[in-house]
């Protein structure tokens, strides 16, 4: 019975042996250099990564307690305290305080740039802003967000919302809200509120070219999606939110706020806090592919090199044999 493969010539085993011994080590080299690059890689890629979402997450974190931090300071202003206790015999004389009163706001809001605008409103009926905004014309003080304020006993946040509940705004710009009940320092009871509007896009400026195939996302406890920086339509990489993606994210977050923790999944690098005084949850995600990108090059050089010297090596034996 003849063999499957025909009887080589000393001239064809001197060809192959030459090519096997060539090709063996650099393949050896070439798949060693190419395990030790990826996880170099990975490991460099996901510790700058985690770093870029913690710094982004430090932002966000404290655009919004500055809002809050700035209410809280105007609830034991003692001017707007006054304003607030004030009784108006006329109608002027309610304006002139008004105006007054704003002037004060928008003093002490001068180097807050990020907030777009600062309001207090009195059971007395007066009303106060920081804003060139005019003042929307139903009585703020039947509307349902004045009384969740002023029904509560700590900071109230109200996730993204089309134009603002205070003033003529745009109703193409989304806010943050955070408002908070005025306690009067000398009768004990709720002399007002005061709140903060942020446009949504004072945290999209933030986030901007911080993560260029990442999500940043701002979650509540229940897993509803407040704010998300990209729909992922034009990410290289698309992420999906999934539920139990938000899931892990929820249990990760725990009730630690103000540190970052890296949320295990196969899929994706996810750096999540909880934010301080909202008490919401923010999360950065990237997907695993775009971190193993540059490694995927790699291998196509390393594959590329291997064949070039395969032929170089058959060129070489042809020559010496």
């Amino acid at each position: 019975m003849k063999p499957f493969f025909p009887r080589l010539s000393f001239r064809q085993k001197l060809l192959v042996s030459f090519v096997t011994l060539s090709c063996i080590p650099v393949l050896l080299v070439g798949i060693a250099a190419y395990h030790l690059y990826t996880n170099f890689i990975l490991d460099t890629t996901e510790k700058s990564s985690i770093e870029t979402i913690d710094l982004v997450c430090d932002d966000i974190d404290r655009l919004l307690n500055d809002a809050w931090s700035l209410c809280d300071m105007l609830t034991g202003d003692i001017i707007m305290q006054k304003y607030l206790r004030m009784e108006f015999p006329s109608i002027r004389e309610q304006y002139s305080n008004d105006l007054a009163g704003s002037m004060e706001l928008a003093s002490i809001s001068t180097y807050r740039k990020d907030i777009f605008g600062v309001y207090m409103f009195g059971r007395n009926g007066g009303c106060y802003k920081s804003s060139y905004y005019s003042f929307k014309s139903e009585d703020q003080r039947e509307t349902t967000w004045y009384q969740t304020i002023a029904g509560s006993q700590g900071a109230t946040w109200f996730p993204p919302h089309e134009g603002s509940f205070i003033v003529r705004s745009s109703i193409s710009d989304k806010f943050i809200t955070v408002g908070q009940p005025v306690m009067d320092k000398a009768s004990g009871m709720v002399s007002g509120i005061v709140a903060a509007d942020i446009k949504e896009d004072a945290i999209v400026q933030k986030i901007r070219q911080s993560l260029g195939n990442g999500v940043i996302c701002i979650l509540d406890r229940n897993g509803d999606i407040l704010f998300r920086s990209n729909a992922g339509n034009d990410l290289h990489y698309p992420i999906d939110l999934s539920e139990d993606l938000v899931s892990h994210i929820l249990d990760a977050a725990g009730t630690t706020v103000g540190k970052s923790i890296v949320v295990p999944d196969d899929r994706c690098l996810v750096v999540c806090r909880t934010l301080m005084n909202s008490n919401w949850i923010i999360a950065g995600i990237l997907d695993r592919g775009f971190l193993t990108q540059s490694s995927k090059d790699i291998t196509r050089i390393v594959m590329l090199l291997l064949l070039i010297i395969v032929f170089s090596s058959l060129y070489i034996a042809m020559l010496i044999s």
